[in-house]
């Protein structure tokens, strides 16, 4: 089962340019984060149906935060940290057979 995580989920909930002017507007800073955290808990509860469901494993794709659309530096301060909470956290440890393919 390969969903989209994260990035992508913020990015099609509010649509790709607005997000991605909010992302150049530093006032937009805290609704970025809130919406960031919602995607990550959607995403983790997700995954933790399918586990319950039987799933062997999963894996998610987040293209949206990709080298063609945002820089490095964009990665590394917004989409790297919940990419970290999500393959390393205290979740990962609990259910470790999930893939990730970022782009």
């Amino acid at each position: 089962m390969l969903t989209r995580v994260l990035f992508s989920l913020a990015m099609l909930s509010v649509g790709m340019v607005e997000f991605m002017m909010d992302l150049m507007d530093e006032s937009m800073a805290e609704g970025i984060r809130q919406l960031m955290d919602r995607a990550l808990s959607l995403h983790l509860n997700y995954h933790q149906m399918l586990f319950d469901a039987g799933a062997d494993m999963t894996s998610f794709g987040d293209s949206s935060c990709g080298p063609d659309l945002i820089s490095a530096q964009l990665y590394r301060n917004i989409a790297m940290p919940y990419h970290k909470k999500n393959c390393i956290g205290p979740w990962s440890k609990r259910y470790p057979k999930s893939m990730s393919h970022m782009w």
